[in-house]
C-alpha cells in the first residue's frame, strides 16, 4: 500500500480495510467507525470534539487512526493524554506499534514523563560522594545499586529500576528543575537521561502523556517554560478526570510531608545525615532548620486539630483566619542557605543549597497564598482538610471552575482538542452539555456512541428495596452489612464493593471480616497495608475474592473475566455537600440563580455512578450483576437520571 492509496478512517475500519485484513478476530463496529469519522471531521475542520464511546467500542484506535491519517501527511504533531498508566502502556506497547506496521507513513511515538522520573548522573555522583564522606555505608550501597541498574535501562527512568529505589535516596538522585547545569553539565551530551528524552520528544510525531503532566505544561506555558514541544492538536482520553486534574494544577496544595522532605534533605540526622550536617560553618543554618521542623509539626497539628473539630474541614475566608507560623521560618532558613552558598566546597553542593533555598521560598509563598485569600479572588476557594492523624492535615487552594481557564489556555490556542471517555454524558436530556460546559468548550462538536456489548442479556441490575434509603434508621449500617453478605454469598465472591466514604467502608469491613473468613472469601480492603496495584493483582488471581474500595476503585480498574462478576454500589455517589469546595461552588451557582443540585451535584454523581457500573463489563464475554443498595434510584424523581445514563439492562427489585 502506498500513501496515495490511503483513504480515510471509514476505509481503514471497513470490510476491505487494513483492520480486518491484519487484525485477528476483527470485525467492523459501526460505533468505532462513527467515532473515527467524527474525529476525522473535527481535525479537518479545525474544530473541537467531545465524544463518549461505550465500553468495547475501541476508543484508542477510534481516535488514533483518524488523527494519524489526517495529521501525519501535514507534518503536525499529535499529543495523546491519558489519566491512567495502564492506558499509556496499552498505547505505547500495543496500539501505536500495531498501527506503525499497518500504515505506510512512518512515525515516531514517545512517552513523555515528568522530570522527577529521570536520574541525574551528576546528582547521583554527588550523593554517592556525600554518603561515602559521612560513612553511610548502607546509603552508599543503595546509590551504587541504583546507578548500576540505571546504566542498564533503556530510557533512564525510575520505573525501569528493579527493585525500585528507596524514596529518600531517589530524592537525592532525580533530575530537578533549578538543580541543573544544563549545557554546562559534562553529562548533557553523553548520558543525561532527561535531556536525551527531551530530544526524542522534539523529534517525535506522536507524544503520549498523562493529564497531570499536560496540565503542568499548560500552567508553565504562561511563563514561557513549557514542558512539551509545540503542538496544536491534543486528544484527551479518560477525559472524565480532566476537570479535577486541571483544578489541582490551577490551584495549590500543601502537606507536612512536602515541607519536611526539603527540611530533612538539609538537616536529617543519624545514619543518613542531611547536607547541612556535612558542612563546616553551618551551625546557624542547622539551628534554623531544626526550628523550621518544629514549626512545621506544630502548624500542621494545630490546623489539623481545628479541621477535626469542624467535622473534617474548614474554609479560610480571609487573611488571619489561620495564624501563619510557617512561612517565616522557611524564609529565614532560605536566606541562611543563600549565605552558605559562597562557603560550599564544590559547585555540586552550591547547586544543592540553591535548589533547597528556591524550594523553601516556593513553599513559603504557597503558605502565604493559601492563608491569605485575596478579596478579588472570587474563583478560588481556600480550605484546610484533616487527615486520619492530626499532622496529616492538608491545605488546599483550588478554582471553583476551570472552564474559563481551559477556554483561554487550551481551547483558544489549539487547532483541535478531542475529549473522549466512556463516561461523559449525563442522561438523555443533558447529554454531553454538562461535560462541555465544565471543561470550557460548550460550542464543541458532540457525539455519543453506545457500547457494542449486549448489556441487556449479560448484566442484571438489582436494587434491594427492603434496605431503604442510606442512613435511615439506627440499624442502617448493620442492614447494609447483612445485604452485602447476602449478595456476596449468592455470587460466591468475585465482588467489588464500592463505598463513598472511608469511614463507612472501615465500619463495614469490621462487621464482615470474620464472616468472609469463615466462608473462605479472600478479603481485600483499600488502605489495609497493601497498595492499589497489588490489591487488583491479588484479586485477579482469585475467583471468589471480595474487594472493598472507595475513590480510585470507581474508575480505571480493569478486571475482565470471571474474577469479577458482582459490583455492589453501596449508595449513589453524591459529593459531600459540606466539603468547602462543593459548598463554595454551590453558593456561586445559587448566586447566579441556578440550581446547585441540577447543575453540579446530580450530573457529577451520575457520571461517578456510570464509572462504578462500568467496572463489571470490560470485554464482550463478561457477565454479572450490579447491585445498587440505595433505593433512591427507584423512589426519587432524579433516580431516573442514573438509570438513563447506563446501557439498557434487566432491572430486578429485590
Amino acid at each position: 500500500m502506498t500513501s496515495a492509496e490511503i483513504q480515510d478512517s471509514r476505509w481503514f475500519f471497513g470490510e476491505d480495510g487494513p483492520a480486518k485484513a491484519s487484525m485477528p478476530g476483527y470485525s467492523p463496529r459501526p460505533e468505532q467507525i462513527a467515532m473515527s469519522s467524527a474525529v476525522e471531521e473535527a481535525l479537518r475542520g479545525s474544530r473541537h470534539l467531545v465524544v463518549e464511546a461505550g465500553t468495547g467500542v475501541g476508543k484508542s484506535l477510534g481516535y488514533l487512526v483518524p488523527s494519524l491519517l489526517t495529521l501525519l501527511p501535514e507534518g503536525a504533531r499529535i499529543v495523546v493524554s491519558t489519566h491512567t498508566l495502564s492506558l499509556q502502556q496499552q498505547l505505547m506497547a500495543v496500539d501505536l506499534p500495531m498501527l506503525a506496521g499497518l500504515l505506510p507513513m512512518p512515525f515516531q511515538a514517545e512517552l513523555a514523563k515528568g522530570r522527577g522520573n529521570y536520574l541525574s548522573p551528576r546528582r547521583a555522583e554527588t550523593a554517592l560522594e556525600l554518603a561515602t564522606t559521612a560513612g553511610d555505608a548502607s546509603r552508599a550501597q543503595e546509590i551504587r545499586r541504583v546507578i548500576e541498574a540505571w546504566n542498564g535501562t533503556k530510557d533512564g527512568t525510575r520505573q525501569e529500576i528493579h527493585p525500585q529505589p528507596d524514596p529518600p535516596v531517589w530524592e537525592d538522585l532525580q533530575s530537578e528543575q533549578g538543580n541543573c547545569l544544563g549545557r554546562a553539565c559534562p553529562h548533557y551530551e553523553t548520558d543525561c537521561s532527561f535531556y536525551q528524552a527531551r530530544r526524542r520528544l522534539r523529534e517525535a510525531q506522536v507524544l503520549v502523556v498523562n493529564h497531570s503532566l499536560y496540565m503542568a505544561d499548560l500552567v508553565l506555558r504562561e511563563i514561557d517554560k513549557p514542558l512539551l514541544p509545540p503542538h496544536d492538536v491534543v486528544i484527551f482520553d479518560e477525559a472524565h478526570t480532566l476537570e479535577s486534574v486541571a483544578r489541582e494544577h490551577f490551584g495549590g496544595r500543601l502537606t507536612r510531608f512536602m515541607v519536611r522532605r526539603v527540611l530533612l534533605r538539609l538537616a536529617r540526622r543519624g545514619r543518613h545525615p542531611g547536607l547541612l550536617q556535612l558542612m563546616a560553618r553551618a551551625e546557624w543554618a542547622r539551628r534554623l532548620a531544626e526550628i523550621a521542623l518544629e514549626a512545621t509539626d506544630a502548624f500542621f497539628v494545630s490546623v489539623g486539630r481545628r479541621a477535626l473539630a469542624c467535622g473534617g474541614a474548614f474554609a479560610i475566608e480571609s487573611p488571619g483566619d489561620v495564624e501563619d507560623g510557617l512561612s517565616s521560618p522557611l524564609m529565614e532558613l532560605s536566606a541562611a542557605l543563600a549565605d552558605l552558598v559562597a562557603l560550599a566546597s564544590s559547585k555540586e553542593k552550591r547547586l544543592e543549597l540553591q535548589a533547597c533555598a528556591r524550594r523553601l521560598d516556593e513553599l513559603a509563598a504557597l503558605v502565604q497564598q493559601i492563608l491569605h485569600p485575596k478579596p478579588d479572588s472570587g474563583n478560588m476557594v481556600h480550605w484546610v482538610e484533616s487527615g486520619r492523624r492530626l499532622e496529616r492535615a492538608t491545605l488546599h487552594m483550588k478554582p471553583l471552575e476551570v472552564s474559563d481557564l481551559l477556554a483561554e489556555r487550551l481551547f483558544g490556542p489549539m487547532r483541535s482538542v478531542i475529549l473522549t471517555s466512556a463516561t461523559l454524558s449525563v442522561g438523555r436530556r443533558d447529554g454531553l452539555n454538562h461535560a462541555a460546559r465544565s471543561l470550557g468548550c460548550p460550542g464543541a462538536d458532540k457525539l455519543i456512541v453506545g457500547s457494542p456489548f449486549n448489556y441487556h442479556e449479560h448484566v442484571r441490575l438489582r436494587v434491594p428495596t427492603w434496605l431503604d434509603e442510606p442512613d435511615r434508621g439506627e440499624d442502617y449500617e448493620e442492614r447494609l452489612a447483612n445485604a452485602i453478605l447476602h449478595y456476596v454469598e449468592r455470587s460466591q465472591g468475585g465482588a467489588f464493593v464500592l463505598f463513598t466514604s472511608y469511614q463507612s467502608m472501615r465500619r463495614t469491613r469490621d462487621a464482615l471480616a470474620s464472616d468472609f473468613e469463615e466462608r473462605g472469601f479472600p478479603f481485600l480492603v483499600q488502605g489495609d497495608a497493601i497498595d492499589r496495584g497489588r490489591m487488583i493483582e491479588e484479586f485477579k488471581k482469585t475467583e471468589n475474592g471480595v474487594l472493598f474500595g472507595t475513590d480510585s476503585f470507581w474508575q480505571g480498574v480493569d478486571v475482565p473475566g470471571r474474577s469479577l462478576r458482582l459490583v455492589i454500589i453501596t449508595r449513589l455517589p453524591f459529593a459531600v455537600p459540606s466539603d468547602p469546595l462543593q459548598k463554595a461552588r454551590a453558593e456561586r451557582i445559587r448566586a447566579r440563580g441556578g440550581s446547585p443540585f441540577k447543575e453540579m451535584s446530580l450530573p457529577e454523581a451520575v457520571i461517578r455512578f456510570k464509572q462504578g457500573f462500568g467496572r463489571l463489563v470490560r470485554r464482550e464475554d463478561d457477565r454479572g450483576t450490579v447491585v445498587v443498595m440505595d433505593t433512591r434510584i427507584l423512589t426519587k424523581p432524579y433516580g431516573r437520571s442514573f438509570l438513563d445514563a447506563i446501557p439498557p439492562v434487566t432491572l430486578y427489585r429485590d
